[in-house]
């Protein structure tokens, strides 16, 4: 069990941030892929990937409809002080200010990369950001250098102790990150 404060002894304000073992813990269960069993683990584990990144960051957030794409942006912007995330579905981009800059985005809307690029995000953020893009594959090869990618697939497993029938959807959510440390 690793502890709640995965914050404890980094330095966050260097240019690379400074991991400690317990933060390092944590991307590597990221890494290897952990299981969310509610919407509310989900937003908890942002928090602790929020509490890790670097000071300009883009993560390419990967899954199907109600995966737990947006739970994890609301638990990214939690950590900063930001409230009200709603899904990106209904906009393109939506900005957030807190203690850091969030944009996020939801690209399952565009018809080609070139769309995006006409955003010229990369023109309008500045430091400290957080570019959370969601169906980032339809961003071609557009998609910013050095992305964290986060997978999020829907649980079908049954728990112990769950009388929901195997197969079914159920709150359990599988997350794995690629391109970190």
């Amino acid at each position: 069990e690793l502890p709640l404060d995965p914050l404890q002894g980094a330095n966050l304000h260097s240019e690379s941030c400074t991991l400690n073992s317990i933060q390092h813990q944590y991307l590597q269960a990221l890494q290897s892929g952990v299981v969310s069993n509610s919407p509310e683990e989900t937003r908890q584990w942002a928090r602790k990937v929020a509490q890790i990144l670097p000071p300009v960051a883009c993560l390419a957030l990967y899954g199907d409809l109600g995966s737990g794409k947006t739970c994890f942006v609301q638990g990214l912007a939690a950590n900063w002080g930001i409230h009200d995330v709603q899904s990106s579905s209904f906009a393109l981009c939506s900005l957030y200010s807190g203690q850091r800059t969030l944009c996020h985005v939801d690209a399952y809307r565009l018809n080609n990369p070139q769309e995006y690029e006409a955003l010229l995000l990369e023109d309008v953020l500045v430091p400290p950001y957080c570019l959370a893009i969601e169906w980032p594959e339809r961003l071609g090869n557009t998609l910013p250098a050095g992305a964290w990618k986060v997978f999020f697939e829907e649980g079908r497993e049954r728990a112990k102790g769950d009388l929901s029938p195997l197969g079914s959807p159920t709150d359990r959510r599988f997350l794995k990150m690629q391109g970190i440390l």
